[in-house]
Parts: C-alpha cells; sequence; structure tokens
C-alpha cells in the first residue's frame, strides 16, 4: 500500500472497473424502489449490520434489506489481500459515515476520492488458546471526527464465513466517545454480518463492574519524553461457563457469554491473538497518528508499548508465556511501523513498539 496519489488513483480504477456493471443494475432497482423515505432509512440502518463477511479473499462486500419496491442495496470492496478484520472493521465504519453525511437521502456514493484507509501495526500469535492479556501504553493522538485511532488486543476464531472476534484496549473516537481516550469493546459472531457493535450499543457485552464501566476515560495518558501510563487487559474464557471474560486493571469488567458463539467459532476457544494499534480515516484527510504519534524505533518513552503479553494455552485459565513466536507486521509501514521491544530498558523482553505520525497520507 502506497501513501500518495497514485495509489489513490489505482484504488479508484479497480474500484470503478469491478463495482461499475453490477452497480448499474442496482441503481435501475433504487431508482424505482423509493416510495417511502421512513422505510428506506429504516433499511440504510438494517443494511449497516448486515454487509455480508466477504468473498473468499474477503474483500468483496455485499447485502440488501427489505422488499418489493422499498429493497435497499449496499456495495463496498477492499483492496485485495487486505487484513479481514481491518477490511470489515472499515467496511462498518464506511457505512456509518454515508448514513451519517447523507441524511434523508435515497442515494449515498463514497468513491475513491472520499474513501476510507485502515492502517495497523500489530502482532499476532495464530495458535489455540483460551484467553491472552497484555499491557498497552496509553496515548491520546488527535483526530477529526471521521478518524479513530486506538490500540487493542483482539481474540478470534472460526472460519472466514463465520468470523468470530472479540477486542478490548482505548480508543480516540469521536462518533463513540468524543476526543479523549476511552475503553472499549467491539464482537462480532458472524463476520461482522448481523451482529456485532462497540461496548454495549447492542446486546452481547454483559457489564459486572460499576467502577470500570466500558467507555470510562483513561487517564492519565503517557507523556511523550515523561512518564508512561498503561491499562492492563485480560481477556479468557471461563472453563466452567465458558463465558468470555474481560478484566481491567485487575478490575472484573464484564463478559461476553458463551451462548453468542457457536462451536466452530469461540465457543470452544480461540485461533488467533492480534494486539497493536490501529487507524482509519478518509483518504481526502491527512492521516492521525498511531499511539503517540512516533515510530517505534525511538523506543521507550517516546514510542507506544505493548509488553506483558501471555496466553492461556490450555482450558485452565492460567497465563504463562506463548510456546511459539508472535509474527509482527504492518500494511502500511512507509506511516506506520511495528518492531520488537528486547533490549529496551525498563520493557519487558515480550515487549513490542509501534505507531507512526500524523499526515501520512
Amino acid at each position: 500500500m502506497e501513501c500518495n496519489q497514485e495509489f489513490i488513483e489505482d484504488i479508484k480504477i479497480t474500484l470503478l472497473l469491478q463495482m461499475h456493471d453490477e452497480f448499474q443494475k442496482m441503481k435501475v432497482s433504487m431508482t424505482e424502489s423509493f416510495r417511502s423515505l421512513e422505510a428506506t432509512v429504516n433499511h440504510m440502518m438494517e443494511i449497516v449490520r448486515m454487509m455480508k463477511a466477504g468473498d473468499d479473499q474477503g474483500h468483496f462486500y455485499n447485502a440488501s434489506v427489505g422488499q418489493g419496491l422499498d429493497r435497499v442495496y449496499a456495495l463496498g470492496m477492499c483492496i485485495q489481500g487486505a487484513n479481514r478484520a481491518v477490511c470489515s472493521n472499515c467496511i462498518d465504519l464506511a457505512s456509518k459515515s454515508i448514513l451519517e453525511k447523507c441524511p434523508n437521502q435515497t442515494e449515498g456514493l463514497a468513491w475513491p476520492e472520499n474513501g476510507i484507509l485502515c492502517m495497523f501495526a500489530m502482532a499476532e500469535y495464530g495458535h489455540n488458546n483460551y484467553g491472552a492479556k497484555v499491557n498497552l501504553s496509553i496515548w491520546e493522538p488527535k483526530v477529526s471526527p471521521t478518524q479513530f485511532s486506538s490500540a487493542s488486543m483482539l481474540i478470534a476464531g472460526g472460519s472466514k464465513e463465520q468470523f468470530q472476534s472479540i477486542r478490548a484496549g482505548w480508543i480516540v473516537y469521536q462518533w463513540l466517545n468524543r476526543n479523549h481516550s476511552r475503553l472499549y469493546t467491539y464482537w462480532t459472531a458472524d463476520g461482522f454480518t448481523k451482529t456485532g457493535c462497540y461496548n454495549t450499543l447492542c446486546p452481547g457485552f454483559v457489564q459486572v463492574s460499576k467502577r470500570v464501566p466500558l467507555g470510562i476515560l483513561l487517564e492519565p495518558v503517557s507523556v511523550y519524553d515523561g512518564d508512561q501510563s498503561e491499562v492492563g487487559i485480560v481477556i479468557y474464557k471461563d472453563v466452567v461457563t465458558g463465558n468470555w471474560w474481560l478484566f481491567v486493571h485487575d478490575e472484573m469488567v464484564g463478559y461476553w457469554p458463551n451462548s453468542l458463539f457457536t462451536k466452530s467459532g469461540l465457543g470452544h476457544g480461540a485461533g488467533l491473538v492480534s494486539y497493536g494499534g490501529e487507524v482509519y480515516s478518509p483518504v481526502n484527510e491527512k492521516s492521525p497518528g498511531m499511539g503517540s504519534g512516533h515510530f517505534p524505533a525511538e523506543g521507550y518513552t517516546k514510542a507506544a508499548y505493548v509488553n506483558g503479553f501471555e496466553v492461556v494455552c490450555n482450558n485452565d485459565s492460567i497465563f504463562s508465556e506463548p510456546s511459539f513466536p508472535v509474527m509482527m507486521f504492518a500494511n502500511t509501514p512507509k506511516c506506520y511501523r511495528v518492531m520488537p521491544g528486547r533490549g529496551q530498558l525498563r520493557v519487558w523482553f515480550d515487549s513490542l513498539f509501534y505507531g507512526g505520525p500524523r499526515g501520512c497520507v
């Protein structure tokens, strides 16, 4: 992925070629369809939650809601080879953005010049597990109303068609929690097709703690070349109930009921843990900073970090060092990077540094 105008034009050409014929067919139906604006708006809201999990490569999305003349269509596409979870999240956010920017309209188009970029720098542990824990350094990068910047840990399982995941960390996202770093969660039980949302905006996550609610302000935040603050995130599968519990700063915050998931997904454990940073931005805006807004090579007190990674290898709620190495990668290394933190003073041997400055794109 290149962070320049040529890259954007390549996206435009690809999208136009692959989507033109299908969209023209759909537009004929759309032109004849909208008799009831109220029904149309309701269907548009529903379609945000019904975008399919993608084709076999996980980059082509389509959905329709409603019947007869009130039927509403949506069509979207990510670059081939894009990370599946990140792509799904981008499709979800793009759908919401269209609804926000096109109120009371029967058509909404987001062409590449007004498109989005989702960029990440993270580590991945692709082996069977029943939970994991990390410490995330807390930062508060500046974002516009249509951007977010976050750091989190994700636990996932299931096939491409039934991708199931739970995630927790901090996020700066004005749509969700104004312009501050706050605790957040996100989950899906079917590859973002019909289920999934932030925090408790839909039924799913069960809040237990009265001291640490989801959305709580995380403070103090880390200071560049100064004091560092971090939040401890623990997610594990309970041996007795099968529920996935979330602990934050050793506080039992709540859980995702095992009934949300299938046996082929998170119902019987997980197959993936990933952790690190992620940003989202329309391509017509300067991209936000990730983490501290500085590259990982600057090291401790200057770059964002994750440390203390441990996993539950057996269904016994016992955390230990991972039996296999983690893989580190960034999908836009010219903009955001990740590197191991070994050799850095005051940071654990199993740490990583990640991030990058705003304005790359």
